[in-house]
């Protein structure tokens, strides 16, 4: 019996060397800009159904992108897209994540080989929009 894997849920504590790796990720702004940057390449670029890999972070909450020149069909004209306040789409597991820093981190707050929605808004106009669903594959960098 002893000699079996342990498989961890996903409400289980993280373990403290993943929890260092999210912080070490939250205190290095340096991967965050580069993690930025090759992100906004891929979505301002690359075609549909493309593969691109780049510096994933380790955290769900870490991924996503913060500005994207994109054109807007509203406006006719290319234009910054950001988040939305409030988003459209979630991942399955985003009704698990913790809301304040005193929560303690689990299994469903690391980013995990999964699709995850990507919504943009117009800067210009707030009514032009982009929907992306990313497939991450984080044992590839991908």
């Amino acid at each position: 019996m002893d000699s079996l894997p342990m498989q961890r849920g996903p409400y289980e504590e993280l373990n403290i060397s993943e929890l260092n790796r999210v912080k070490e990720w939250d205190a290095n702004k340096e991967a965050q800009a580069l993690f930025q940057a090759q992100f906004r390449e891929f979505i301002e670029s690359k075609p549909l159904y493309s593969n691109f890999k780049l510096t994933l972070p380790p955290g769900r909450t870490q991924f996503f992108l913060e500005v994207a020149r994109l054109y807007c069909q509203v406006c006719k004209t290319f234009q910054p897209f950001r988040r939305p306040d409030v988003s459209q789409w979630y991942h399955f597991n985003d009704k698990n994540l913790r809301v304040s820093d005193k929560q303690i981190m689990r299994a469903f707050d690391l980013l995990k080989n999964c699709v995850y929605p990507v919504e943009l808004f117009c800067q210009e106009c707030h009514r032009g929009f982009y929907d992306f669903f990313i497939a991450v594959s984080v044992t590839h960098g991908s």
